[in-house]
């Protein structure tokens, strides 16, 4: 299979500041735009980062000017970084896709617990280095080496509060982004890509690009069985060869490839997918073959599809 990586720029963050980013250059005679796309919105919004909702915040106190939702808003836009995020968080995409409910493990996630009131004439500003932080049950010095602005209080005013961390993936919110991403072709260069990704710091960008290859297996070998099941249990013969298939809780992020690759099958007459309600995590591909039974021609579609996939991980593995 000829797809191949090469690191354009990779650049490490610094204190606090999200200036850290890889560029890669994606290329061969098998790499195409739906490919480099699914890679993006992959590393974008499917790989589970840990995150400060705005409903695990409980305020005690708060005599500042901001009233609680401000206070919210500000503090959900945290970064999370320098703590663990194992590989094994990717057993829960399933759940995230079907119940949108995040993980919140008090005795283990991160607690960042604020208890500060300003005795002085001068505004306090009140950082991160005023906060006391709690990781898998115990209490740890501050994550951020560069202290972050939490509020600032004038004399007399206080706020106590705690935010407890969860786990989450991006497509039910932003703040559980693994990442920003972009990508680059040029018309003349059909087949050459430039991905750019700046990680929020809790996973590198090479590895959000891992683990966005093993959530498309995964979720392809999942699937795979699901559809075949479903089909075998069709009483109408003709869904055999003409048909739509009404798949839950998925996107385009899996709609593109799939339907992509559907298309490429030499016994495929027409396939294509689309997303009828978009508040809707759905998708519509209809197909029609060329007589040959559609199971088959799935099962092709997905070894193919994973293929691309493993091959990809393997590739970057390398870098």
């Amino acid at each position: 299979m000829d797809i191949k990586f090469k690191i354009l720029k990779e650049q490490k963050s610094t204190n606090n500041f999200n200036d850290n980013q890889l560029n890669i250059e994606v290329s061969g005679k098998d790499c195409n735009n739906v490919i480099v796309n699914t890679l993006r919105r992959l590393v974008m919004s499917s790989v589970p980062i840990y995150a400060f909702h705005h409903d695990d915040m409980i305020f005690d106190i708060n005599t500042s000017i901001f009233n609680n939702d401000m206070l919210k808003d500000r503090f959900r836009n945290i970064p999370i970084y320098n703590i663990d995020n194992e590989e094994n968080t990717l057993d829960n995409i399933e759940s995230f896709e079907t119940t949108k409910n995040r993980i919140i493990d008090k005795a283990n996630n991160l607690i960042m617990f604020i208890n500060f009131k300003n005795t002085k004439e001068s505004v306090a500003n009140v950082t991160t280095n005023d906060a006391i932080f709690y990781y898998k049950g115990k209490q740890i010095t501050s994550p951020y080496k560069k202290p972050l602005l939490l509020v600032k209080l004038r004399k007399g005013q206080e706020l106590k509060c705690t935010c407890i961390s969860s786990l989450n993936i991006g497509i039910h919110d932003a703040i559980y982004n693994g990442s920003m991403a972009y990508h680059y072709y040029d018309d003349k260069k059909p087949n050459i890509f430039e991905l750019e990704i700046f990680s929020n710091r809790q996973l590198e960008e090479v590895e959000l690009l891992i683990r966005a290859c093993q959530i498309l297996i995964n979720k392809c070998n999942r699937l795979e069985k699901l559809i075949i099941e479903n089909l075998e249990k069709e009483e109408n013969i003709e869904v055999l060869n003409k048909g739509l298939l009404k798949i839950q809780n998925e996107n385009a992020t899996f709609g593109s490839i799939f339907s992509y690759y559907l298309q490429e099958q030499k016994n495929i007459e027409y396939a294509g997918y689309n997303i009828p309600f978009l508040y809707l995590n759905e998708i519509l591909i209809r197909y029609r073959t060329d007589g040959k039974d559609i199971k088959d021609i799935i099962k092709k579609t997905f070894i193919h599809v994973k293929n691309i996939f493993e091959h990809i991980k393997k590739q970057i593995e390398k870098l």
